[in-house]
């Protein structure tokens, strides 16, 4: 049917695409982080997710240390001033 003429209008036809499912991609209602598709993309490993919470309680402990006990001596926390 494509390029026929009807009512002196030429048609133009192509074939139809496959439609999103309802509830997937931008402009749904559920979040795109919610989605099965982006789940199974991005899914975070049970390992990783553990190596994570330790490398974040390692930076917790590093803050709690002083980092400027030692420093005191030396001029090695700033700028030497001339005497």
């Amino acid at each position: 049917m494509d390029q026929s003429v009807l009512l002196s209008r030429v048609l133009k036809v192509s074939a139809a695409k496959p439609g999103k499912e309802k509830g997937e991609g931008l402009g749904s209602k559920v979040a795109v982080w919610e989605q099965e598709g982006w789940l199974a993309k991005y899914e975070v490993s049970e390992e990783d997710k553990v190596a994570a919470r330790m490398a974040q309680e390692e930076v917790s402990k590093r803050k709690e240390e002083d980092l400027m006990v030692g420093l005191e001596e030396g001029g090695i926390a700033g700028p030497e001033r001339p005497a």
